[in-house]
């Protein structure tokens, strides 16, 4: 196997509870080249010198301390200092399985056309180890990202590793926006290039940290919104996954009080196709007090849940 050279760009704020776990998760890999850029987002709690901690006791670890600019901002300065040539994302309360990196490594030997390369990964949530569900097995180069990430998903902010050149022609992540970066720069990776993808469970997403109150009440900085990487071009799953995005960035600011934003989210999509039932769902939600949404977006969620499960255990 060639020896390919990763950077793991670890964004911290406010987790210190989890990040000496992330930490070691990488540095347990069974697979030796790598460098750790840890940058602390103007952390108040412990994270900072948690990171300095182990930047004092392994050479392959750089620590950057930099005033809260949020995430987006703190990933783009992480691959600023860089040195290598693939991007690895890693979450601060997320972890990997030792074989992570060696994993990927196969796929970029094997898919060396592709720019993005994912493994699946385990969910965590209140203690429990939660599968994610995808059609694909073994390893292959996903044929049509936007059509398998309508229902399943592809990439995470901690299963991802892409090469940083494509990073710097997409102007990396969204300074700014608040809720959905991530999806927002993958769309735009997936747009000029092929996902590689294992179906080996190498990663740990947790559910259960406190980054969704983070960003609570909170909206975009610059006016981000989905209608933006729309194209002439696209594809009818690139639309709908579009839909889709819009559909749950509009009930995010719903729950905040922002109707305004949120209309302008879901108005260029109201049309879809896949999705008609979201729309349904929007304009209901509208209808209600914001003290009421998330629990109305919760008991749909789970009457989802238990329907799909349903129908599959038929089909079984």
């Amino acid at each position: 196997m060639n020896n390919y050279h990763f950077s793991v760009v670890v964004p911290v704020y406010q987790k210190g509870n989890y990040v000496e776990k992330c930490i070691n998760s990488v540095l347990c890999q069974n697979y030796p080249f790598y460098e750790i850029i840890l940058v602390d987002d103007g952390s108040t709690d412990n994270s900072g010198k948690i990171c300095d901690d182990y930047a004092a006791k392994y050479s392959q670890i750089h620590v950057y301390h930099k005033k809260n600019t949020g995430v987006s901002d703190t990933r783009n300065y992480g691959i600023s200092k860089s040195t290598n040539p693939y991007i690895a994302f890693l979450d601060a309360d997320d972890f990997w399985d030792m074989g992570f990196l060696s994993e990927i490594a196969k796929l970029i030997q094997k898919y060396p056309q592709c720019g993005m390369y994912s493994t699946n990964f385990y969910k965590i949530c209140f203690g429990h180890l939660l599968e994610n569900e995808t059609e694909i097995t073994g390893d292959c180069v996903v044929d049509n990202y936007f059509k398998q990430s309508l229902y399943n998903t592809i990439v995470n902010s901690s299963n991802v590793v892409i090469k940083k050149n494509l990073l710097l022609e997409v102007g990396g992540f969204p300074v700014g926006m608040i809720d959905a970066e991530d999806l927002y720069t993958w769309v735009k990776i997936a747009s000029i290039s092929k996902c590689a993808y294992s179906d080996k469970k190498l990663s740990y997403y947790n559910l259960e940290s406190e980054g969704w109150r983070l960003r609570k009440n909170k909206k975009d900085v610059d006016g981000y919104n989905f209608k933006q990487l729309l194209t002439n071009e696209d594809d009818f799953y690139k639309k709908e996954y579009l839909s889709k995005l819009a559909y749950k960035k509009a009930v995010y600011y719903l729950i905040n009080g922002f109707k305004k934003e949120a209309d302008i989210q879901i108005k260029p999509f109201m049309n879809s196709k896949l999705f008609k039932l979201n729309m349904i769902k929007y304009r209901l939600l509208r209808l209600i007090p914001s003290c009421w949404i998330l629990k109305a977006v919760l008991i749909d969620a789970s009457i989802v849940k238990r329907i799909n499960k349903y129908f599959k255990t038929q089909l079984i």
